[in-house]
């Protein structure tokens, strides 16, 4: 989704899972909205992609 999102191990240890978190603090982060929109994920985008969705399937059953 954006380059905020870290994926960890639940195998690693609590420590790990920490040490993680701590670097994410030192990150200089844009607004979420920001980086979202950027890769698609605002509400305007959703909201035509689910009305072709709907649309296309209008088309496929009637």
């Amino acid at each position: 989704m954006t380059k905020y999102i870290v994926f960890d191990s639940l195998k690693n240890s609590p420590k790990e899972w920490a040490d993680t978190a701590i670097k994410l603090t030192s990150v200089a982060r844009e607004p979420d909205s920001t980086s979202l929109i950027k890769e698609g994920y605002d509400v305007n985008s959703m909201v035509k992609n689910l009305e072709q969705l709907y649309l296309k399937f209008y088309r496929e059953n009637n």
